[in-house]
Order: C-alpha cells, then structure tokens, then sequence
C-alpha cells in the first residue's frame, strides 16, 4: 500500500508538472499573439502604409477635381483630358520615405496606365524641347520599388523647361524632403498652373506647357500646424525657392483648387492657409 500511495504521489506530480507546462506554453503563445496583434495595429495606423488600400476615405487631404481621379500606391493624381497631363498630384511623405534604400533610381518611362483616349507617351515630348518632369519626384519614392516605378507613369509627368527642372524646382524637392526629417510627416501637392498656358507639344496628343507649377506642403501634427505655398514659373531661375512663398489661400485663388477641406476644420484652414511664417521653415543653401 505504501509503495503504491508512493507511486500515486509521483504520477500526480508528473501529472501537475505536465499541467503547468501546458499553461505556461499557452500562455506565451497568447502573449506572442497578442504582441503581433500589437505591432499590426501600430503598422496599419502609418499613414503611408494605409494608402495601399486604395480607399478614398483614407486620402481626406485630396483636392477638388475637375478630371478623373486615379489612385496609385502612394499617391493620388487628377487626370486632365484637355490638358494630357495630370492637374494636380497628392501624396503624404514621411521620414521613413527619405532614408535611402538599395533600389534602382531609374526606370524607363511608361504610357500604358495613362487615363487618357490616346496614350501620352515618349514620342509626344520628343524634339519638344521639354523635359518629362516628374510632379511626384522619383526622390520621394526611393524606398520602395513599386512607388519608384509609378513615378516614371506619363500620367505622373508635365512638360518642364530643362533649367527649371534641374534648378529651383529641383531644389525644392530636396528641401521638402529635408523638412519632413523634423516634421516627420507633410502633405504635398502639386500641379502645373495652366493660366497663361498657350504652348502645345505633341505628335499624337496636344500636351499643354504650363506656364509655372505650383506647390504646397501641409505640415499638421500634435505639436505643430502650418502651411506654405509656392508659384514658380516654368523657366530659369536665379533665384530661391525661398523667393516664391505665398499663402496656401494665395495658391488655391491661381489654380481654383480647394486645399485639404475635407482634411482640417474650418477655423484650423482659415488660420493655416491665411497667412505663412516663412521663419518657420528652414530653407537650405543654395546648391550648385
């Protein structure tokens, strides 16, 4: 009786033994779970992530339209039909995008996605004496390869002036992405003002030349909420970007669009695209 009261014992502790192994097993399993549950919720909530859904009601800071809408990975654009080119591009950049990645900086430009009866393509630019300029620069795209490639759609590009385009307007995408390394998050749009646009290119299409692109750029966190906006025209430049601040209001009275009205209050727009500090935005030198 002893011997088996002995072996009861030891068959009930092997029994416990197994029981708190099994716990501890479950318990870790659901800590490991819920730390991946965690760690999607925090993913999903990057704005830049969010946007690969597609859905509309994710891309609040959008324009007014007087085109057809498209909605590629990280960036949205409205297609004019009259003009063959986009009339404004949008996107969110953030600090992740600018870190450098190994990816190919060059692709060659394609027309098949382009939103438009005939197909803009390389030919309608050829002998033009204008450059395929890029509204959504390659620069901001770098860090991942399908939204680096979107960048060289011909529905992504405008007729620009080779010294424009190498120059001042070039500078200030690269000052916009210094920027967004303090901000951490901005909102850019950008579009070519079609006022005054008289010249057409074009062997197939009839692509209106802008007469200058505007730009604004949207910063609006916890801790700090402003806006500046440029009107730059499609030419050299001797000056800064720095030279062409204006008003968010100032831009939207040029290009009749509607800034991030869907985005902001009523009270927060007013005040944000009223006026601009330029004391509040950090210019760089300028760059050979």
């Amino acid at each position: 009786m002893t011997q088996l009261r002995r072996n009861h014992v030891r068959h009930g502790k092997g029994w416990q033994t197994s029981f708190r192994m099994i716990m501890a097993l479950f318990i870790i399993g659901a800590v490991m779970i819920g730390a991946v549950v965690y760690f999607k919720n925090i993913i999903v909530k990057d704005p830049v992530d969010s946007l690969k859904n597609h859905a509309d009601e994710l891309r609040t800071f959008l324009p007014n339209s007087t085109g057809q809408i498209k909605h590629l990975t990280y960036f949205s654009l409205s297609w004019s039909e009259i003009h063959k080119k986009p009339e404004w591009v949008a996107y969110i950049l953030t600090q992740n995008m600018t870190e450098p990645k190994n990816v190919p900086t060059e692709y060659p430009f394609t027309p098949e996605y382009v939103m438009s009866e005939h197909s803009v393509s390389l030919d309608d630019y050829a002998e033009s004496g204008y450059l395929c300029g890029q509204l959504v620069p390659a620069g901001d795209m770098t860090f991942d390869t399908l939204g680096l490639k979107e960048t060289f759609h011909m529905e992504n590009i405008s007729p620009q002036v080779k010294a424009f385009s190498d120059g001042i307007w070039k500078e200030l995408e690269g000052q916009i992405r210094e920027w967004v390394k303090e901000a951490e998050t901005l909102y850019v749009i950008t579009g070519p003002v079609f006022a005054d646009s008289s010249i057409k290119i074009g062997r197939q299409n009839q692509i209106t030349v802008p007469a200058a692109f505007f730009k604004v750029v949207l910063q609006y966190s916890q801790h700090e909420k402003k806006g500046i906006g440029f009107i730059i025209p499609n030419k050299q430049s001797e000056g800064s970007p720095a030279h062409y601040i204006i008003t968010i209001d100032s831009v939207e009275t040029v290009t009749g669009f509607d800034f991030f009205n869907d985005m902001i209050n009523d009270e927060e727009e007013e005040r944000i695209e009223s006026g601009v500090d330029s004391s509040c935005w950090r210019f760089m030198g300028r760059r050979s």
